[in-house]
């Protein structure tokens, strides 16, 4: 059964956050609201590093923590800039919200 999920550091102008996450295709939303709203839900309360190293080495705890426990993580560990994924987002040519599928609930 598919779990999901990843322990992933989210990089926010080269300040880090940790989290264990699932759907983390939903950083990829083009709904501002609702992204922002994801990535709260996930990150808001957990531990800002100035470091990358730093919190990849949280990543790494985090991920040994589940795999000793006797879970798993589908995706692994995973950065995700949201500088970057915004430039793509933007760049997307002729995208539309109102007609993108993934986003009529």
């Amino acid at each position: 059964m598919s779990r999901d999920n990843t322990i992933a550091v989210l990089n926010e102008n080269n300040t880090y956050r940790v989290a264990h996450i699932q759907a983390a295709d939903n950083l990829y939303c083009t709904d501002q609201r609702f992204r922002k709203e994801y990535i709260e839900a996930n990150f808001g309360d957990k531990t800002k590093y100035e470091k990358r190293e730093d919190a990849w080495l949280e990543a790494a705890r985090l991920y040994a923590e589940t795999v000793e426990r006797g879970d798993y993580v589908e995706y692994g560990v995973q950065e995700f800039n949201l500088t970057k994924i915004d430039q793509e987002l933007n760049q997307s040519e002729g995208y539309n919200q109102d007609q993108d599928p993934y986003l009529k609930w």
